[in-house]
């Protein structure tokens, strides 16, 4: 079915338009995600009662599809697939497409089609369950830092304030999976030279490898210190399952020289 796109995006300018027509993973993936957030803004117009409350439609297809213990632990199994495909803005999407579109389809040009969402799926599974679980253990960690000291009581005082009144959050977005393909790459070609928006503001070229040990101190830094809401731990996670994947898939020195000399 996705295929039949293929002729309106060979008329999109540039890199966009060679990536969307020639690449069918990035062009599938992209595809559920757009049409996914459509779903999720319409239905943010529906009311349905629930009990005695009204609730959005929006909120209820998040709980139901996106990473909510409560939801999981009760039957909802697929939800580690299932959040990958829904996204909680506009710039949320935008930004995991960028990604993907302009990063992603060098995996599915070396590794495949059907390994780039192997890749892709497992990194996002795994790097949602392990949001899932530290978002279990986080108010206990946090218990701990408290007791190391007057810093330590400032930085578990800032989360407390941070967190919102339901105490089990809400997962969404593809980040895990586009973050796995992100490390997948580095695997598969740790030297190669990318051009990239430091702080979506200054453009730097760097190595693949240098990307992702800046990506990693970044992440690990603003899980510590900006007390939001991101899924850093998914970011992380995703990102170390697609390495090890694509380190495991290709093992023979020539393929290092030939792509990555």
């Amino acid at each position: 079915m996705f295929g039949r796109f293929a002729n309106f995006f060979r008329g999109l300018p540039g890199t966009l338009g060679l990536v969307l027509s020639n690449y069918a993973g990035v062009r599938a993936l992209s595809c559920i995600c757009v049409a996914v957030f459509a779903i999720q803004s319409l239905s943010s117009f529906v009311l349905v009662r629930i009990g005695g409350a009204v609730v959005r439609l929006d909120a209820i297809l998040s709980t139901v599809f996106g990473i909510f213990w409560p939801h999981f632990s009760h039957g909802c199994l697929w939800q580690p697939v299932t959040y990958a495909f829904l996204h909680g803005s506009l710039w949320h999407l935008l930004l995991n497409l960028f990604t993907l579109i302009f990063l992603g389809y060098s995996v599915e040009r070396l590794l495949g089609t059907r390994r780039f969402w192997g890749i892709f799926l497992v990194s996002s599974a795994i790097g949602g369950i392990g949001w899932m679980l530290f978002d279990m253990v986080e108010p206990y960690l946090w218990y701990w830092i408290a007791e190391s000291g007057r810093l330590g009581m400032a930085l578990a005082q800032r989360w407390g304030e941070s967190q919102g009144i339901l105490r089990y959050n809400v997962c969404v977005g593809a980040s895990g999976g586009v973050f796995g393909l992100m490390g997948a790459f580095v695997a598969l070609c740790p030297r190669q030279r990318i051009s990239m928006l430091l702080f979506y503001v200054f453009p730097v070229t760097m190595e693949a490898r240098q990307m992702a040990v800046l990506l990693v101190a970044f992440n690990v830094v603003e899980m510590v210190s900006s007390m939001g809401h991101v899924a850093y731990v998914a970011h992380l996670l995703g990102g170390l399952t697609g390495y090890l994947i694509a380190r495991r898939i290709v093992r023979r020195r020539g393929y290092w020289e030939y792509y990555c000399g």
